[in-house]
């Protein structure tokens, strides 16, 4: 077994005891509590609280909590612990700060009667948790464009879907793709910038974190149902 930190290797022998003390048929019967088992088949009663990185925080019975090093634990409970990490990750809603450029520029054609919109838009996502690691979610963003001849009419002009693993405490920026719009004064054809959309699903394809411009944040479920090309209800308002 690897050496541990020094506060485990101190505290293992001693939460050995208190399993010991505590060991009672109420405890036993608590399905939250577990016997974890260390690599040399020490033993404590204790239930799994959070975990980050390679460590895994437990709580006794008598409310004291614990770091253990994942690796010091026996295979069966490392198995426990990942499925266990899954389970949680499946209903748990972290805190996460989305934040999302345009980068919008704006020009004409040699006419001056031809509008162009320029995309190139970047996603930052932080993941404000202390203790959860966000694994194998999925971030769409759609930018949404609206007909300028037919007011009121929507219609997604880019929508891209990328992959995200974020530890506790960290961040990071996602690059999308270029894309433009056009849009003519004179004849009024063409679309222009209406807003985005951006939508974080865990790995089960639970809807953890929405957000979005002009109205473009509600009905995250119906956004990711919406295909690039296709036309859309303002605010992502299903069909009647």
């Amino acid at each position: 077994m690897k050496p541990a930190s020094s506060q485990a290797i101190l505290l293992f022998p001693a939460l050995a005891m208190f399993h010991l003390f505590l060991w009672t048929p109420s405890l036993a019967q608590d399905d939250e509590f577990r016997l974890f088992t260390s690599a040399d088949g020490r033993t404590i009663q204790a239930k799994a609280v959070s975990s980050s990185g390679d460590a895994i925080k437990i709580k006794m019975k008598d409310g004291r909590t614990f770091d253990l090093p994942i690796e010091n634990l026996s295979p069966g409970d490392q198995e426990w612990i990942a499925e266990w990490k899954k389970e949680k990750a499946r209903e748990y809603v972290p805190d996460l700060k989305i934040s999302f450029d345009e980068n919008l520029e704006k020009s004409t054609d040699e006419s001056g009667f031809v509008h162009i919109e320029s995309f190139s838009p970047e996603l930052s996502i932080e993941n404000r948790e202390r203790s959860f690691d966000l694994s194998d979610a999925k971030v769409t963003t759609l930018l949404i464009v609206e007909d300028v001849e037919k007011e009121g009419t929507f219609a997604v002009l880019s929508k891209e879907t990328v992959t995200l693993s974020l530890p506790a405490g960290e961040s990071r920026k996602l690059e999308g793709k270029k894309t433009e719009t056009k849009h003519a004064t004179v004849r009024s054809y063409g679309a222009k910038y209406s807003g985005h959309s951006v939508v974080v699903e865990n790995s089960s394809g639970k809807v953890i974190a929405h957000q979005g411009s002009r109205g473009w944040n509600k009905n995250p479920e119906n956004a990711l149902e919406a295909q690039e090309g296709s036309t859309v209800q303002k605010d992502f308002a299903a069909r009647e």
